[in-house]
């Protein structure tokens, strides 16, 4: 599905069964929502959101601004920009990054999941009022996986905070936190970041 043009106060709704994958193709879109997430994967299906070649792409939501009870996978060769009341993106099952510019601006935190973030690639500029990138829970530790990409991140709590295990490879990393800047409950395995 290729979205283009300007919602003002709106929602994306998808529904899919969960052995489906929905790939939505952002190409210079502007959503904003008052009251719910901007895109809401309602169910378990695994949703992939691209961002066009030089694409500009604003999501406004006084709630999340990405939320799905799935799996979200994030690329492409354009810019998200995300302000958002609570999470910037959030899912419930993984988060997997692959590329893409990203500038996330969240009065939580700004990328949350409950299973595992992994990002391959990718620039984030990210300020957060809670965590940049948080993980896991009492019930499930999570894992947060970096393998590169550059992140200038400023939070006023954790900069990466995850219950599980953390690994960060080649990844460039100027982070700002007013608590820890990388937190793991469990394991943290550093190689090439800087």
């Amino acid at each position: 599905y290729l979205l283009s043009g300007i919602l003002e106060d709106g929602q994306i709704t998808i529904s899919a069964p969960a052995d489906t994958t929905i790939r939505l193709v952002l190409n210079n879109v502007t959503l904003a929502s008052s009251t719910k997430p901007a895109i809401e994967v309602v169910d378990q299906s695994k949703v992939q959101i691209s961002t066009s070649s030089d694409s500009l792409n604003t999501i406004t939501s006084n709630n999340e601004a990405i939320s799905s009870h799935g799996t979200l996978v994030l690329n492409g060769q354009g810019t998200l920009v995300i302000t958002s009341q609570y999470d910037g993106i959030h899912a419930d099952q993984e988060i997997i990054i692959t590329g893409g510019n990203y500038q996330i601006d969240s009065q939580e935190n700004a990328i949350s999941a409950l299973e595992t973030i992994a990002v391959l690639t990718g620039s984030f500029d990210i300020n957060a009022s809670q965590d940049a990138l948080h993980c896991g829970s009492e019930e499930s530790p999570g894992y947060i996986y970096l393998q590169d990409g550059s992140y200038d991140i400023h939070s006023q709590q954790d900069g990466l905070h995850c219950e599980g295990a953390i690994m960060i490879e080649s990844a460039q990393m100027n982070i700002d936190a007013q608590d820890q800047s990388i937190y793991s409950q469990s394991n943290l395995e550093l190689t090439r970041a800087q």
